[in-house]
């Protein structure tokens, strides 16, 4: 889905957007990586134009695959790895994880790419989302890193609502 649309549709304004937010929300994803042993270095450029990365992974259908390519371009965005702002570095993360450049590339220019992230939009707006990261289960939405924890309770206790855990 593409944040910016939802920020639109929404009127409001992104973290990067709020300085006081985005010095805020870096130190504290800095902290959250580190006590995570996750690698992280913010990118050169935030915030930036994502909609290549959105429409390539929008096409890939298959779960496994589209965690390997959602995997590489977190990499490429958020742990070191150049950022995503040159179609050449989308196309280096698909051929990285085995999948077809020239193939999924031509279908994000497509206007089936195009809509299928629009849609995606649309339906985390219906569900009630209004941020980014959002997890969908058990029909019920996780908002942020700090809800992981309810998500996984939530997952080993179907049908329980994650604030009954």
């Amino acid at each position: 889905m593409l944040f910016a649309g939802v920020l639109n549709t929404l009127g409001t304004l992104g973290p990067a957007e709020v300085l006081a937010k985005r010095l805020y929300i870096s130190k504290h994803t800095y902290r959250l990586a580190h006590d995570l042993g996750v690698p992280f270095v913010f990118p050169s450029a935030h915030p930036f134009n994502p909609l290549l990365a959105l429409r390539v992974t929008a096409a890939v259908r298959e779960a496994n695959a589209l965690r390997r390519l959602v995997s590489a371009l977190f990499s490429a965005v958020w742990a070191g790895g150049g950022g995503l702002m040159e179609p050449e570095r989308v196309g280096a993360c698909v051929g990285a994880v085995g999948l077809e450049v020239q193939a999924l590339l031509a279908a994000a220019g497509t206007p089936d790419g195009k809509e299928q992230v629009r849609r995606n939009t649309e339906e985390l707006l219906a569900l009630g989302g209004f941020d980014v990261p959002t997890i969908l289960a058990d029909e019920e939405l996780f908002f942020g890193v700090d809800s992981l924890g309810h998500l996984v309770r939530s997952s080993n206790h179907p049908g329980q609502p994650a604030d009954q855990h």
